[in-house]
């Protein structure tokens, strides 16, 4: 039976709501209670219950550091739970995130005149994990993923069968860094979604993304980023990344918005925009956009 993450955090959020409204009654009966304090306690209730969760994984990999430090099987192993959990804890503000970030999809059209006929895209994701994004593209697709790890391959494929239109044609097993069975100028569009945190080397994959894309193809991301240099949460994030890459199969909350290095390996015409979503403050800033190959 797997865990219930939703009704953990909704167990959680009642508990703390409870204590909220137990300490203002008894507040109220001695003084009216400053409005700035009832925010802040408010806020404070709301979001523990996200920051428990949090920390109880970062718990279970530094008690377990030692280990996953030993075992690649184990931290991928870690990883897909990790995952997963994130995925299913704030999945209604992950989805509208990308529902955003792949609406452009919506104004492709193929450079293959025949996949163009039938309003198809050839596409190559790297790092579908489940296929989280696959309920929030509407259009055929001809779909190859690369993904180094076969963790997430059973979840992936149920996530695949509820969506005929999307046609797997390769799953291959690798890194973004080195695609090199894929060919040069394959693709009409290359999605990027959550991978930039975790991945090696950046440029190495936006390289290898722009050598399969065709001339004039898409390269779409979606990525958690850092907070701009000097404030508080930026702080937070330097601070807790070297603990949280560990337990997490490298994934850094302290990277940039990967604009700049698209321009550097030659992508033009780069768009990108922020959101800020209601997620614990390390990972609330998400970044989205898309630049021609």
């Amino acid at each position: 039976m797997g865990v219930n993450f939703p009704r953990i955090r909704s167990g959680l959020c009642a508990l703390f709501e409870l204590a909220f409204v137990s300490f203002s009654l008894q507040s109220v009966t001695r003084s009216h209670m400053n409005p700035t304090v009832r925010a802040a306690l408010t806020l404070v209730a709301t979001s523990l219950p996200d920051w428990l969760l949090v920390f109880l994984c970062l718990f279970f990999g530094l008690v377990f550091l030692l280990p996953l430090l030993a075992s690649r099987k184990l931290r991928e192993n870690y990883f897909v739970f990790f995952y997963q959990f994130v995925e299913v804890t704030w999945a209604d503000v992950l989805a509208k995130a990308r529902r955003t970030a792949l609406t452009v999809l919506d104004e492709l059209e193929s450079h293959d005149p025949e996949l163009r006929k039938q309003g198809a895209l050839r596409l190559l994701e790297i790092g579908a994990g489940t296929g989280a994004n696959f309920k929030h593209i509407k259009r055929p697709l001809k779909y190859t993923n690369v993904d180094p790890t076969r963790g997430f391959a059973s979840l992936f494929q149920e996530e695949l069968k509820r969506h005929p239109h999307i046609e797997m044609e390769r799953w291959v097993q690798a890194y973004g860094e080195d695609m090199r069975e894929l060919d040069d100028d394959q693709f009409d569009v290359v999605l990027l979604t959550y991978i930039f945190c975790s991945v090696a080397d950046r440029l190495k994959v936006l390289m290898e993304a722009k050598r399969v894309l065709v001339k004039g193809g898409r390269v779409i991301f979606l990525e958690h980023v850092a907070h701009p240099k000097g404030t508080w949460k930026r702080l937070l994030q330097d601070v807790v990344n070297p603990l949280w890459k560990v337990a997490t199969c490298n994934c850094h909350i302290n990277r940039d918005c990967p604009q700049v290095l698209m321009q550097s390996v030659g992508f033009s015409n780069v768009n990108w925009d922020y959101m800020l979503l209601d997620m614990p403050v390390l990972l609330s800033l998400h970044a989205h956009g898309d630049a021609v190959a």
